[in-house]
């Protein structure tokens, strides 16, 4: 088990939070960080994390990959 989830893992036990809200947590402070730090966009490059985290929770630009992919899927489609 990677040592950020086990982290988790024990967070979750000790304060009964849910995993989900963890995980929140954590993405927010990371968008929060990397703005901090110059960052103009933060590319959410796993499916589920689109799912977590919305435009309206950080400052920072959020790239769904997902979004993108579906969008151009469509885009390609229609052009055939």
């Amino acid at each position: 088990m990677h040592c950020l989830q086990s982290k988790l893992v024990v967070l979750v036990s000790r304060q009964r939070i849910t995993i989900k809200m963890v995980t929140w947590i954590f993405l927010w402070e990371a968008a929060k960080n990397l703005a901090g730090q110059g960052a103009e966009a933060v590319i959410l490059g796993c499916t589920e994390i689109g799912m977590l985290v919305k435009q309206d929770d950080t400052p920072v630009m959020l790239c769904d990959t997902t979004e993108i992919h579906a969008a151009k899927a469509v885009e390609y489609a229609l052009e055939k």
